[in-house]
């Protein structure tokens, strides 16, 4: 990945300040990859956090072109995007359950934990989105990714969150600032890895151009 930095010579000991340009101002490689049957290919889900399916779920009526949904919850994310595929959808997407924003870029090793809608009979235009996470990783009691931030003209509560999560709730046009949290002058280079500390402008500040500052840890640091 690269990056533009916008390096300051520290001045007693103040941490390095990471400015880098918005990676969706770019054509991304991260779009939908169309597979056989038009659906999701085996190695891509949607992996962009602003992809929603366009439209809901309708269901299946008498004499319509309907497929019944099997239950994909706890399968393996390409063997839930493949039976998916077997049943007759081809509008399937996918997001982290965890609410990080992490990309599932190999559905090996991904679980399913939720899966909208539920197993049932729909109409093959339904889109199909599956909450997932790592196999590794725990399924949380409630799907933290389904419904991502939005922010217009009032700054959000990003604390916790990931650095990930706050770039695609943000307007597109927002410059912003990572600090690292630890002062060791670190770049967020993978931005779904880092947690937010500290937020400036504050929650609830009206929003009107101005740039945005977090102060990030990884996931597995403590916040100072």
């Amino acid at each position: 990945m690269t990056s533009r930095l916008a390096r300051r010579p520290p001045a007693g000991g103040a941490p390095r300040r990471h400015i880098r340009p918005d990676p969706r101002a770019a054509p991304s490689r991260d779009r939908r990859h169309r597979g056989r049957g038009g659906g999701l290919g085996p190695l891509c889900g949607p992996h962009l956090l602003r992809r929603r399916p366009a439209h809901r779920a309708r269901r299946a009526g008498p004499g319509s072109s309907g497929a019944l949904l099997p239950n994909l919850v706890g399968m393996g994310l390409q063997s839930a995007q493949e039976a998916a595929r077997g049943a007759g959808f081809t509008d399937l997407t996918s997001h982290h359950a965890l609410g990080r924003g992490r990309r599932q870029i190999l559905g090996r090793s991904w679980r399913v934990c939720t899966q909208s809608p539920a197993r049932g009979r729909w109409a093959k235009n339904s889109p199909i989105d599956l909450g997932a996470v790592r196999l590794e990783e725990h399924c949380p009691a409630d799907d933290q990714g389904r419904r991502p931030m939005r922010v217009s003209t009032t700054m959000a509560d990003f604390r916790g969150r990931s650095l990930a999560v706050a770039r695609a709730a943000l307007p597109e046009d927002t410059s912003i600032e990572e600090v690292d949290g630890t002062g060791g002058g670190r770049a967020a280079l993978l931005e779904s890895n880092w947690r937010i500390c500290t937020q400036s402008p504050a929650p609830g500040t009206r929003l009107h151009g101005q740039p945005v500052s977090f102060t990030v840890v990884k996931f597995t640091e403590g916040c100072r």
